[in-house]
């Protein structure tokens, strides 16, 4: 992703979708497998990093990423994600593409001008005891949400307009 005037800055838990992006770039707490590997990856601006471990993707199986605790953001190439069988529809009704994966559909939002999936819903186990507390935080009201949902104290309705980014 490249940063230009008036740039959002992706949330901890938020994962981008690129089209122009060849490679997988995730923190290590949505990935599972984690194992030594090396590889690379360079930005527009040509800035090089290699990354010591490879990872796979639970939500989407067989889907390889870098591991990058460092990077600024989680990003997922289009066309990688595409290669593993999934589809990929664009909604102009929510104006957001869905990603129409096996276990439910990821739907990544526009903020800014990138395309983002809310992923706290795949933070894995074992990356919870490393987490901070506000991030801790942020994933039990999302349960919250969920729950009252499932039990039906919530209306559809309020719930999707709870789980869903608003525009900045």
């Amino acid at each position: 992703m490249t940063k230009g005037q008036g740039y959002y800055q992706p949330k901890w838990y938020e994962v981008g979708l690129d089209t122009l992006s060849q490679v997988n770039v995730l923190s290590s707490r949505f990935l599972v497998d984690i194992h030594e590997g090396t590889s690379s990856f360079r930005g527009l601006g040509n800035q090089g990093r290699t990354t010591s471990h490879i990872g796979t993707l639970p939500v989407l199986p067989g889907l390889q990423c870098q591991v990058c605790d460092e990077c600024a953001e989680s990003i997922l190439s289009f066309s990688k994600v595409k290669k593993t069988g999934v589809d990929i529809t664009y909604n102009s009704y929510k104006e957001c593409f869905i990603v129409h994966a096996s276990s439910g559909d990821i739907e990544f939002y526009q903020r800014g001008d990138l395309y983002l999936a809310d992923f706290r819903d795949y933070v894995t186990s074992n990356a919870i005891p490393a987490m901070i507390t506000l991030e801790r935080e942020q994933l039990f009201e999302r349960a919250t949400v969920k729950r009252a949902q499932e039990t039906g104290f919530l209306s559809g309705m309020l719930v999707s307009h709870l789980n869903r980014p608003q525009s900045t």
